[in-house]
């Protein structure tokens, strides 16, 4: 079995597009999202429609709970908060609804669950990265399959639990295919289709084949048309942050 995960769309139509064309050259139709399909870009309605078309499984992030529900905590960002309410005004009715009801989390076989964050309280949008230790300890605790995957960082990563010492570790992430022993248990992060954070602008996504108790994890990146996707965000006057991060 072979599927893709994506994750962190942001609204990014370009990026989308080209991750779609790549993942559909490897004849892969099952595609699960990792949730915020929306904020920070300008092409929400888009994104939606070409998930729904394609038939993905999705699990809610926090962006587009946030656009959905017009909620805003008091530690988001100016950057997001102004994008949201731009994306709030954008979406239909049946889109709101359709984000609403995503679910937080969602198993996909014996193997592999998803969710945005952390299985860890998932309503309150944990960051699994390295030096917070606590919180990965608790996903784990958490965690019954072998491998989870998570977005919300932007950044790939591998975190293996190994089920004997207890060891945590954060795997290397290699342009070859990584091999996981499903004796242990893993958090997978396959980065973010339209808002990278980790130095490549190149849209993130990450393929799973698993077969006879082992896992072959492979990392891609795919070129999009970044200049289209600026000019939309100069367009609409987009904060000045997030027309930065793509200049």
């Amino acid at each position: 079995m072979k599927i893709a995960i994506i994750s962190d769309i942001h609204a990014n139509l370009e990026a989308l597009t080209a991750v779609m064309e790549d993942i559909q050259r490897q004849n892969i139709t099952s595609i699960y999202v990792l949730g915020d399909i929306v904020g920070y870009g300008v092409d929400p309605m888009s994104c939606l429609s070409c998930l729904q078309q394609h038939e993905m499984i999705c699990v809610q992030g926090n962006h587009d709970y946030m656009a959905a529900a017009n909620k805003y905590p008091s530690t988001v960002s100016s950057m997001a908060k102004q994008s949201l309410e731009w994306t709030r005004k954008s979406l239909s009715t049946k889109s709101i609804k359709y984000l609403l009801h995503l679910p937080l989390i969602q198993k996909i076989t014996d193997d592999i669950v998803i969710t945005h964050a952390s299985l860890y309280q998932p309503e309150k949008w944990h960051y699994i990265k390295e030096g917070h230790d606590d919180v990965i300890l608790n996903h784990f605790a958490s965690q019954m399959s072998p491998i989870c995957c998570v977005g919300h960082t932007h950044i790939p990563n591998i975190i293996q639990k190994d089920n004997q010492t207890q060891a945590i570790t954060h795997l290397p992430i290699t342009d070859s295919s990584i091999k996981l022993n499903l004796e242990h248990q893993y958090i997978i992060n396959p980065g973010s289709v339209g808002f990278s954070r980790d130095k490549d602008y190149r849209a993130s996504y990450v393929t799973i084949n698993i077969s006879d108790n082992e896992a072959h994890i492979d990392f891609h990146r795919v070129d999009y048309e970044q200049s289209i996707t600026l000019e939309k965000l100069q367009k609409r006057q987009a904060h000045p942050s997030i027309i930065k991060h793509f200049s």
